[in-house]
């Protein structure tokens, strides 16, 4: 019987770990909170709120308030992007070759990665929402002088131990 490859990849079918379990849920819970924040909080904004944050984590730029509207929809594509992406790990571009012996190793770090990514990602930009809606309302000054720093240190390093598992799993 001929084995199913993708570019010389072997296809697996692995099943979701109960950590990648808990990130779904994690994120499904993220995506819930923004649509709750979003229906809660729409009628009670005003017609202007800030639609962007600087370095500093201070509002420097004002718009519409449907612009709340695309932050929503972009925080609910990236999940359903991610959540189809990470179904397809053969397809990742990875720092060592794909061979049998390593493959499985290899589509569970790339798919975990993947998963917190996503997770990450819908909670951020529900903190975002949230602070935007914040700061529209005068609850709030901005994101904080340490959003930034944090949001590096949170995407880069998963991205770094990917890399480094990669190796080890050679």
């Amino acid at each position: 019987m001929r084995k199913i490859t993708v570019a010389g990849r072997p296809v697996l079918s692995l099943p979701l770990t109960p950590v990648e379990i808990g990130l779904e849920v994690f994120a499904g819970i993220g995506i819930a909170c923004a649509w709750l924040a979003f229906a809660a909080y729409w009628p009670k904004l005003p017609a202007i709120i800030p639609t962007h944050f600087g370095v500093t984590g201070a509002p420097d730029a004002t718009g519409p308030k449907s612009e709340l509207i695309v932050l929503l929809l972009v925080n609910v594509g990236i999940y359903l992007m991610l959540s189809i992406v990470a179904r397809f790990p053969q397809i990742y571009n990875y720092p060592v070759p794909i061979t049998e012996s390593n493959a499985e190793k290899q589509y569970r770090n790339a798919r975990m990665v993947m998963n917190y990514l996503k997770a990450v990602c819908v909670w951020l930009l529900f903190y975002i929402e949230w602070q935007t809606i914040q700061v529209a309302l005068g609850k709030s000054a901005g994101m904080g002088a340490l959003m930034l720093p944090v949001v590096l240190i949170v995407m880069i390093l998963p991205l770094t131990v990917f890399v480094v598992r990669a190796y080890r799993y050679r």
